[in-house]
């Protein structure tokens, strides 16, 4: 029953860390000219499916997936448009290498532990059967 209780512990501890190998990343907005307006450039680019969140310059702050985007607004898969004009900070959702490392070598102690505290659990109840 212990080894139950500590193969669960583990599983969860495992899916925290593994879970957070994402970090937000800025996006550069530039406005560029044409000779009758104006569109945007978005450095990285936005691809459907991407997440960001984005302050606007009115203060106000949201999230969404991406669904497309033209050189005037941002369109969320919940049916959201963002005007790439109003937005002051926008951040993309990527994966962190420094996350994903960390999170591959925590996966490897936790590893370790379960099989040691299993291989552990059956020598002492071996020793026990023995006796």
């Amino acid at each position: 029953m212990k080894q139950l209780k500590t193969l669960s512990a583990a599983l969860i501890a495992a899916t925290l860390i593994i879970s957070g190998c994402h970090s937000y990343y800025g996006v550069n907005v530039r406005q560029q000219s044409l000779n009758n307006g104006s569109y945007y450039l978005m450095q990285p680019m936005l691809y459907s499916g991407d997440k960001v969140r984005y302050q606007l310059k009115n203060g106000a702050t949201g999230e969404l997936t991406v669904s497309r985007t033209d050189q005037q607004n941002i369109y969320g898969d919940d049916g959201s448009v963002v005007a790439v004009s109003q937005i002051s900070k926008l951040e993309k959702r990527g994966i962190s290498d420094g996350k994903t490392a960390a999170a591959v070598g925590g996966g490897s102690v936790v590893l370790v532990a379960i099989l040691f505290t299993a291989f552990l659990g059956i020598a002492v109840a071996g020793v026990m059967a023995g006796t």
